[in-house]
């Protein structure tokens, strides 16, 4: 299933013990429903515990894209995207973005004051 990290795999644990298992989507996905030993459930948690397992079982994890709820505008959009990047820690794209903003910016300025300096010289000579 698209973006799916399970953990744990495969495991080995006493009969009759517990196993909690988690889901983790992609950025912009959620766990929409659970395939546990071929049936489906509708589910919206990350994690699924099996209570007192005496038998294997298998579990798959069903995502969907989230929904924009409220304003859908670019700048609504962007901002749950940096909200989303900023939980899983990936910031290194809107930081470069970002640095690459502001060094335009700067080149930008510096040119402008390089023009009217010169525009001076040539006034002044």
């Amino acid at each position: 299933t698209l973006g799916l990290t399970l953990f744990p795999y495969t495991t080995l644990f006493r009969s009759g013990a517990d196993c909690t298992v988690t889901f983790k989507p992609a950025v912009g996905y959620q766990v929409v429903a659970l395939h546990i030993d071929g049936t489906r459930y509708a589910y919206t948690n990350r994690t699924f515990t099996f209570r007192n397992v005496r038998a294997g079982h298998t579990v798959q994890a069903e995502f969907a894209v989230v929904g924009y709820a409220g304003d859908n505008s670019t700048m609504q959009r962007a901002v749950k995207t940096l909200q989303a990047l900023a939980q899983t820690g990936d910031l290194n794209a809107p930081a470069a973005t970002a640095l690459l903003a502001v060094a335009s910016g700067a080149m930008g300025v510096a040119a402008l004051v390089w023009s009217r300096r010169r525009e001076e010289d040539d006034r002044t000579a």
